[in-house]
């Protein structure tokens, strides 16, 4: 039964990196191709956060000497505001971050660790301000990907 079934994550994985490259989120990334590193890179999510939710990151966004800093501070807020806002749901998204860096440090081990914290970014992708877009992008991948 598919139901039951326990997800393969690393096929969720490469879920989730097509959606990132259909998102255009891959632009974030410095190096040459997409790839499972990149969701373990606490900068990499951060602006991934920021592009889904720019007007809730920005509110999140310390100021130091009138220039924007913190940005991996600010997704963490920004996570966590959404998640209270939209669902009454404490995320703790600095652990999931600090979770999926280590095992981005890690060989990309737990892999579960790095998934974990990209099942909540996919949440806010479709309750942020940029919903409709993102679930637009959602439902052009490959309906096995999608049910991943």
């Amino acid at each position: 039964d598919k139901e039951s079934a326990p997800m393969d994550p690393e096929r969720c994985i490469e879920s989730i990196l097509l959606w990132l490259e259909a998102s255009d989120f891959g632009r974030f990334w410095c190096k040459r191709r997409l790839n499972a590193r990149a969701l373990a890179d606490v900068d990499f999510v951060a602006r991934c956060i920021e592009g889904l939710c720019p007007n809730f990151f920005s509110k999140h966004l310390p100021k130091e000497d009138g220039k924007d800093s913190g940005a991996v501070e600010a997704a963490v807020a920004t996570v966590d505001a959404l998640f209270w806002e939209q669902r009454q749901v404490q995320v703790q998204c600095k652990e999931l971050v600090r979770r999926a860096e280590v095992a981005g440090n890690n060989d990309l081990e737990p892999l579960e660790d790095i998934l974990n914290l990209w099942r909540y970014l996919l949440v806010c992708a479709v309750v942020c301000e940029s919903k409709e877009e993102q679930m637009q992008l959602m439902l052009t991948l490959p309906q096995s990907n999608q049910a991943d």
